[in-house]
Order: C-alpha cells, then sequence, then structure tokens
C-alpha cells in the first residue's frame, strides 16, 4: 500500500520475490532519486496484482544490467499501470547483455506473465562494450513496457503511451545488436491487442539493429498498432523490425515506417496495414 513497502519485495524476508502481492491504492515514487528495480540477481517468482492502481514517478539510473520497477521476471505482473523513466547506461569489458523497461528488464521464463499492463515515459538503453573478443555478441533491450520477453505463452492488453524509447551499441571488437520496441525491445511469445505512440530508436555500431512499433524482434502479433516514428539502421517496421511469426490486424500510422515489417523468417508472409492519421480511430486504434 505504500512506497516502502513495494521497496522490501526482495530485501525484507516478511517480502520474498515468491511471494504474491496486491496493490490497494496507487503510489508514487517520486522520494526515490532512482529507484533499486525489484529482482535483480535473482528474479521475481510471484505475482503481483495491480489491481488497476498507477506506480508514478519512477526513476531509474544504473549501469547494472537490468533497469525497470522490476529487473527479472519469471512470474506473473498484471493489471498495472506505470509511469517514470528508466536510463540504462553500461560500459562492460564483457559480452553481458543490458535489458530496460518501465514496467521490467528481463521477463525470462517459459510461463512468465505480463498482462493488461500500462506505460508511460522515457527508456533509453545504452551498453559500451570493451572487450577485445567473445564467442557471443552482447545485446541491448530496450522496451516501453518490458526490455526483453521471452515467455513462450504471450501477452496481451500492453501499451506504452507516451516518450521515446532508444537502444544503443557501441564496441569496436565484438558485435552487438540493439533491439527497441513499443512494448518490447525482444519478444518471444505472441503480442495481442497491444499498442505504442513512443518513438522508437534503435542503433548498433558492430551488429544488426531492430527496431519495431510493438518490438524490435517478435513472432506472432495481433490486433495491435503503432502511432510512434521507428528508426533502425538494419531492420525498421511500424509494428516489429522483424518478426518470425504471423500477423493479424495490425495497423501503423503512415510515415512512422516505410513497411509493418523490416524483415521475416515467417513463412506466412505477415503484414500490417499503413493508416492515415485520421483513420486511426476507434476502440481499437484509439487506446
Amino acid at each position: 500500500s505504500d512506497a516502502a513497502q513495494l521497496a522490501a519485495i526482495g530485501t525484507n524476508d516478511n517480502y520474498p520475490l515468491s511471494g504474491s502481492y496486491k496493490l490497494t491504492k496507487s503510489i508514487s515514487l517520486s522520494d526515490y532519486d532512482s529507484w533499486t528495480p525489484i529482482g535483480q540477481s535473482s528474479a521475481f517468482s510471484g505475482t503481483f496484482e495491480g489491481n488497476g492502481k498507477t506506480i508514478s514517478g519512477l526513476k531509474v539510473n544504473t549501469s547494472g544490467t537490468y533497469a525497470g520497477l522490476f529487473g527479472q521476471v519469471t512470474g506473473t505482473i498484471k493489471n498495472l499501470t506505470v509511469t517514470g523513466s528508466v536510463t540504462l547506461n553500461a560500459t562492460s569489458g564483457s559480452t553481458t547483455s543490458v535489458y530496460a523497461g518501465i514496467l521490467a528488464g528481463n521477463v525470462n521464463g517459459w510461463f512468465a506473465t505480463i498482462d493488461s499492463c500500462s506505460t508511460s515515459g522515457e527508456v533509453s538503453a545504452t551498453l559500451n562494450c570493451t572487450a577485445s573478443w567473445g564467442f557471443t555478441s552482447a545485446n541491448v533491450y530496450a522496451g516501453g513496457v518490458v526490455g526483453n520477453n521471452s515467455s513462450m505463452i504471450g501477452s496481451e492488453i500492453l501499451s506504452h503511451k507516451s516518450g521515446t524509447v532508444t537502444a544503443t551499441y557501441s564496441g569496436s571488437n565484438v558485435s552487438g545488436n540493439a533491439f527497441a520496441g513499443g512494448i518490447a525491445g525482444k519478444a518471444t511469445g505472441a503480442l495481442t491487442d497491444c499498442y505504442n505512440k513512443a518513438d522508437v530508436t534503435s542503433s548498433t555500431s558492430k551488429g544488426s539493429s531492430y527496431a519495431g512499433g510493438l518490438a524490435g524482434q517478435c513472432g506472432v502479433t495481433e490486433t495491435s498498432y503503432n502511432t510512434g516514428t521507428i528508426t533502425a539502421g538494419t531492420y525498421a517496421g511500424g509494428i516489429a523490425g522483424y518478426t518470425t511469426g504471423s500477423s493479424k490486424n495490425c495497423y501503423y500510422l503512415s510515415g512512422s515506417a516505410s513497411s509493418g515489417f523490416g524483415g521475416s523468417s515467417s513463412s506466412s508472409t505477415p503484414t500490417a496495414t499503413s493508416k492515415k492519421s485520421s483513420d486511426m480511430t476507434g476502440t481499437k486504434l484509439t487506446g
């Protein structure tokens, strides 16, 4: 019911990361100059029921791996609105990836659930990799709601209503991919009934950059739309920079991107419809 109790999750034995929580009233985090994300070295594996309430005033400024209201999540978060800003600026001598989102940095786990959540605010994730070599790339994931969502069951009714989302990778020796999306930098499962109104930008000095209205890279997309401007050097799309799945009833604002999908490995040839601002009307297209 207050900011102190929220901050205690994972740091106090009475508030375990595996617990079940229900927000009983809206709270402000404006007294925290830099919020410490819930679930850093260990993931939040419990249930957080937002109960239709709002957590406002979030400010995260970190050079760590995970940034957001939550850091790592393998459990369930639903029915929550979060507003604020998240800035991750990291320098690493290894090929460690970084994750940033208003709600959560990294949602990891086949059955992790993020549903019926809304966010607003600025998200910026930057990684400067100084490693001289590496077996894997060092990636950057930035999303309006979550940085990365590897849940196989997908998410629905997510929105990012305002702000910007930026993912930036720099490194001269090791390749690094940058994923930026209005909802998620990268999403494995389906995204359904989602929308984004923020501008999304992705860039990398050595590797591939992915930017999309919903996700930089994703699987199935359904009944969703984007009005933000999308910019990337490699893959940019009004719905997704790159997709591995099908698409149905998805729309993007004309001029926000040159196409609905910047690239695809899907056999179903996913498509999305470009619409003028005057045509972005109706319940499903206005949020």
